[in-house]
């Protein structure tokens, strides 16, 4: 059991990296995907302002967010990434509800069969889940309103990105 926990927990932190470089990759291949890498960077820039600027000041060490909660990573937090950073929003349910979304986006608005559009959907959507997840159950590293805040946040500006493209 811990070397399944040890795996999914390796798999889920890196989720992120796996998909910067998967983007990163299609630019070469696809040159529509220049658009999803370009819309992950500046996703990513954006979480960093909403954790350092915006969240901290307002939340700062014990106020509340109604919905939310604290905007503090929970206590016995560690080894959650290279930077220390505030915990809310979760910069990796951001990523990976941007890249979810519009992943969804493209697969829906594809000339393919209907099981086919399910499916792929249902693969990008089992993924954000699990890293969500794992943010909160096995890297301890948010609480579950950071991560479902972040995933909002992540929806909103995937859509976006993909009706603005």
């Amino acid at each position: 059991m811990l070397v399944v926990y040890m795996l999914l927990d390796g798999v889920t932190r890196a989720i992120p990296i796996i998909l910067l470089l998967y983007a990163t990759l299609n630019v070469f291949l696809y040159r529509s995907c220049t658009w999803l890498l370009w819309t992950l960077l500046v996703s990513e820039g954006f979480n960093l302002i909403l954790k350092e600027v915006v969240f901290r000041a307002v939340l700062g060490k014990h106020k509340r967010l109604p919905l939310f909660g604290v905007g503090e990573r929970p206590p016995g937090a560690h080894d959650c990434g290279p930077f220390s950073t505030y915990g809310m929003p979760s910069g990796h349910a951001q990523a990976v509800a941007v890249f979810s979304t519009f992943m969804i986006l493209v697969a829906w608005n594809m000339r393919q069969p209907l099981l086919q559009k399910i499916v792929a959907s249902s693969f990008f959507v089992l993924c954000a889940a699990t890293v969500m997840y794992s943010r909160v159950a096995w890297a301890g590293c948010h609480t579950y309103g950071q991560v479902v805040l972040g995933a909002l946040i992540g929806c909103l500006v995937g859509t976006g990105s993909y009706t603005v493209r």
